[in-house]
């Protein structure tokens, strides 16, 4: 995202919305990897390394503030993922692994039809 982050106005407007993305991906990754310091750790890697990065200009964003939206939309879609399509498994004593799902993992069933 560090493509947003240019001098003048536009960028100075765009810092609050890019450290709020930032916090959300933030608390996402501590949400999905609760108890997990190996994966908390490389997650905030991660995170931090996509912002940092320059991103490739994209051909249906021909302006700043477009291309600040998608990358914008890129970490919703991020939090999103980290938030409701990953699930941790823990070993029990018994060797077996157990799945701690909640209930942001659960998709509600659909309405019977009539």
């Amino acid at each position: 995202m560090s493509a947003a982050r240019s001098t003048g106005a536009a960028g100075a407007a765009a810092r609050p919305l890019i450290q709020t993305a930032y916090r959300r991906l933030l608390k996402a990754q501590r949400a999905a990897f609760d108890k997990d310091a190996f994966m908390q750790a490389n997650a905030r890697k991660e995170i931090r390394r996509h912002f940092e990065a320059p991103m490739p200009p994209s051909p249906a964003a021909t302006t700043p503030e477009a291309q600040l939206e998608e990358q914008l939309q890129r970490a919703r879609e991020a939090e999103d993922f980290l938030l409701h399509n990953i699930v941790q498994a823990q070993k029990a004593p018994s060797g077996r692994f157990v799945m701690n799902v909640q209930e942001r993992h659960t998709v509600p069933d659909p309405p019977p039809k009539s």
